[in-house]
C-alpha cells in the first residue's frame, strides 16, 4: 500500500481543534475549560506541527477516536469559519 504523505492536518486550525475538544467534553459531561498551563503549550504544539507532511496512517494514529456527534460540532465550526 502506498504511503500517502501530505499535510493532512493543515485545514484544521486551532479553533476547530478547540471545538472538537469542547464537543468531546460535552458528550462526556465534562467541564471544558482551557487552562493556562495546558492550552498555550498544546496550541503551540498544534500550530508547529499542523502543516507538516505526514503519512495518512500517522495522521490517523495520532488523532483520537472522534465520535459522530463530535464531527457535527467540528463541521459547524468549519462552516462558521468559511462564512
Amino acid at each position: 500500500m502506498p504511503r500517502l504523505v501530505k499535510s493532512w492536518l493543515a485545514s484544521f486550525d486551532w479553533e476547530i481543534v478547540t471545538e472538537i475538544n469542547r464537543g468531546l467534553c460535552q458528550h462526556k459531561n465534562a467541564l471544558h475549560k482551557p487552562t493556562p498551563d495546558g492550552n498555550l503549550p498544546a496550541k503551540t504544539l498544534w500550530q508547529t506541527n499542523q502543516s507538516k507532511d505526514i503519512s495518512l496512517v500517522d495522521a490517523l494514529e495520532s488523532s483520537p477516536k472522534i465520535e459522530p456527534s463530535v464531527l457535527r460540532v467540528a463541521g459547524g465550526a468549519e462552516r462558521r469559519q468559511e462564512h
